[in-house]
């Protein structure tokens, strides 16, 4: 997890708001479905 916070810090400021924005879009869909990883680890 440290390398990739270091590997966005690195990129340009464009390309820096377009990964956290992907980022931020895989937390919501995470925090809307906090039931799906743990379905399917069982």
């Amino acid at each position: 997890m440290t390398q990739l916070i270091e590997y966005v810090l690195n990129l340009s400021e464009g390309s820096r708001q377009h990964v956290m924005d992907a980022i931020l879009q895989e937390v919501r869909n995470h925090e809307r479905y906090p039931n799906m990883a743990e379905e399917e680890q069982k």
